[in-house]
């Protein structure tokens, strides 16, 4: 995990992240697209939920950190936060599902 001293802020909604390496971040945004892409009108089941954070806190197709920045993106998304389609790139690749 590369790491640096410096740390780069990035804006999300009205909280300021102090991003030390990219894996956080980008796990964040994949997490926002993934719900996008996982959301239907009638929402969403306890069951469901769990059963995304077992998956993604357990995978090992990506870091730790990649990891807990995705679940934190999604439950982003899903308590209403709305990144700018310029955060979430569409040609980045969600998470393994």
């Amino acid at each position: 995990m590369p790491q640096t001293t410096q740390s780069e802020s990035r804006q999300v909604g009205t909280t300021t992240i102090h991003v030390y390496d990219d894996e956080f971040f980008n796990g964040f945004q994949s997490g926002i697209l993934l719900y996008r892409l996982q959301t239907r009108p009638s929402g969403f089941t306890d069951t469901g939920i769990y059963a995304f954070i077992c998956k993604h806190s357990q995978g090992v197709h990506t870091t730790d950190r990649y990891r807990a920045g995705s679940i934190a993106g999604w439950f982003a998304a899903l308590y209403g936060y709305h990144a700018p389609l310029s955060l979430v790139a569409p040609t980045q690749e969600a998470p393994h599902v």
